[in-house]
């Protein structure tokens, strides 16, 4: 039987990690902080210790630190690191995996317990039986048809001195259309209600949308109508949002901006992000509500954001409002 450290600070995740082990044979032997671990190593030689890379109290380093005294004290144990690829901790891994780590596993990875046995039977320490090789033979095959969810995020302002919009309406629409959808399992909405500046990125670096759809008011020089901390009028210019949006390009796919003379601002965005729908002029109630309906049909029906945009279109058309010329599809190639 082969002896295991695990290293992890979240309770909940560590119990499922040590469940996981313990079913498949090892010998496990668990801890929730650095200092714990450096006892346990000085005592019990380990095969194989599994370290959170970022275990507190020093955030980011910890388990590096944990890992450079397990090499200082000439034990020649495999160190697996996990953690989630999402917490700027590229140029640490870059460190642990030069120093001689095993592995470097992402627990945010829907597949994480997969990966983990498959990375444990790659080093050669669990046993390789027939039903073994199976699992890592069809492990590529899973992970490519592992269904992606897309999240959406709704943003909405209507500032208390501008005209009122529907904009619960809208996403009362949207959500409908989702959850009626063919394929309501692969999408996440999410939103912000009365939306400020400061509010903007934060909401994008905590949910990682791949399409942001904003629903409010525009003005005719490009600028989105946002709110202040009374919930008045505070405009953003292009330039500015189109900045922000350039840092996120990594994960944003598609920005839909529901606000009248909002192409001049969608032509800025276009500069970073790959399909931005704007509208060319103002734009009522009734026509932005119907286009929301017909792409987000579109979308959960399997579309792409390209026959998305048309259906918004038509549904314009449908409803007999002289508008579906209005939005406008910019398609970085």
């Amino acid at each position: 039987m082969k002896n295991l450290l695990l290293v992890e600070d979240d309770l909940d995740f560590g119990y499922q990690c040590v469940k996981l082990l313990l079913d498949n044979n090892y010998e496990v032997s668990y801890s929730e902080n650095a200092e714990k671990a450096k006892l346990q190593i000085l005592n019990l030689k380990f095969d194989v210790a599994i370290i959170d890379l970022m275990l507190p109290p020093t955030f980011g380093m910890e388990g590096l630190e944990l890992f450079k005294y397990v090499k200082g004290k000439g034990n020649d144990t495999n160190v697996i690191f996990i953690t989630s690829k999402d917490r700027g901790t590229t140029e640490i891994v870059a460190e642990a995996m030069k120093l001689g780590a095993t592995d470097f596993l992402d627990k945010h990875n829907p597949l994480f317990f997969d990966k983990l046995l498959v990375t444990l039977e790659e080093i050669g320490i669990r046993q390789i039986t027939e039903d073994s090789i199976q699992k890592v033979n069809n492990y590529g095959i899973r992970e490519m048809n592992e269904p992606t969810m897309t999240t959406i995020l709704f943003l909405a302002a209507d500032p208390t001195n501008a005209s009122r919009l529907r904009l619960g309406q809208e996403l009362r629409e949207i959500q409908e259309k989702l959850q009626l959808a063919k394929m309501r399992d692969e999408f996440k909405l999410e939103q912000r209600m009365s939306v400020r500046p400061v509010d903007i990125s934060q909401a994008i670096l905590d949910e990682k949308p791949k399409i942001v759809h904003f629903s409010g008011h525009g003005t005719n020089e490009g600028s989105l109508c946002f709110e202040n901390e009374i919930g008045k009028s505070q405009f953003v210019e292009p330039d500015a949002l189109a900045s922000l949006f350039e840092l996120v390009a990594d994960h944003v796919d598609c920005v839909l901006l529901n606000a009248c003379y909002s192409e001049i601002q969608a032509k800025a965005i276009a500069n970073h992000i790959k399909y931005v729908i704007g509208m060319n002029k103002a734009i009522g109630d009734k026509a932005a509500i119907s286009f929301a309906i017909g792409f987000y049909q579109a979308l959960g029906a399997g579309k792409s954001v390209e026959d998305a945009y048309k259906f918004g279109c038509v549904q314009i058309r449908l409803q007999s409002i002289p508008e579906h010329l209005t939005p406008v599809l910019i398609k970085n190639s």
